[in-house]
């Protein structure tokens, strides 16, 4: 994996997208793990992480590159 990235014909990466005021959830943050971030960092991928307020909604869709 890491060879393709590397070769930028292939792009690996993490997103989270949190939508924090939502009142059915009760979480209040996120982490990784020292293996998933090894893991990410062997295959060269990025992480990217966009919260919401769930009462402000979206529209159209991301993308990165």
């Amino acid at each position: 994996m890491r060879a393709l990235v590397d070769g930028g014909d292939v792009e690996a990466g993490l997103m989270l997208v949190r939508w924090f005021d939502d009142p059915d959830s009760n979480a209040l943050g996120w982490w990784l793990i020292r293996e998933q971030i090894q893991l990410l960092a062997r295959m060269g991928a990025t992480v990217e992480s966009d919260e919401y307020a769930a009462t402000q909604g979206v529209t159209g869709t991301h993308t990165s590159g």
